[in-house]
């Protein structure tokens, strides 16, 4: 059992007790092979698969594992049942004496509690940004971007708000054909 490993059975057994009893679930220093998740950040919960992918050094196992494992206990978003479970770790933490790591956990899920929520305006104008600051790239990989930005993984950004990142992909590319010349601005 590598460090990784080792470190998975230690956070479930401590602050998830009742998680996995049947160990279905597993643990991977790879990124998703499906190319789900966030690959930008510290790690993913993949519950199709369920696999728990930590991808950051030794230093940030244990915050990124009882990050990821809420979400599977929870749900994939960064809202109010994923930080009610973040607290519970937080309690666990310094029950346990690991200040540090409570401190972590506890700026982590403060970090996620205070971000703007979301309109379904502001996605799509992100989206129609991202079409102008980068032209070339297709609507998979925007979403990709524009959801690694939020913290959130695609599939959750295109359950919350269904229509928005596609009028918004839209709408840049018209505008970005306008910018370039190719078409006459529409009134």
């Amino acid at each position: 059992m590598n460090e990784l490993e080792q470190e998975y059975q230690n956070i479930r057994k401590l602050f998830f007790p009742r998680w996995d009893r049947e160990g279905l679930w597993r643990v991977s220093s790879n990124p998703p092979e499906d190319g789900k998740g966030c690959f930008s950040l510290a790690g993913y919960c993949d519950p199709d698969n369920k696999i728990i992918h930590v991808m950051t050094d030794s230093e940030g196992y244990s915050l990124t594992l009882a990050h990821e494992i809420c979400h599977a206990v929870t749900t994939q978003s960064h809202e109010k049942k994923w930080f009610q479970r973040m607290m519970k770790a937080n309690v666990v933490a310094d029950q346990l004496g690991n200040d540090q790591l409570a401190t972590e956990i506890r700026e982590d899920a403060d970090m996620f509690a205070a971000a703007p929520r979301l309109s379904a305006a502001e996605v799509e104008s992100r989206f129609c940004d991202a079409v102008i600051d980068a032209p070339g790239l297709d609507f998979e990989s925007i979403l990709r971007g524009v959801a690694v930005e939020y913290g959130i993984t695609s599939e959750h950004l295109m359950q919350k708000w269904p229509a928005a990142p596609k009028r918004g992909f839209e709408q840049g590319k018209i505008r970005s054909a306008q910018i370039m010349g190719l078409t006459k601005p529409m009134k």
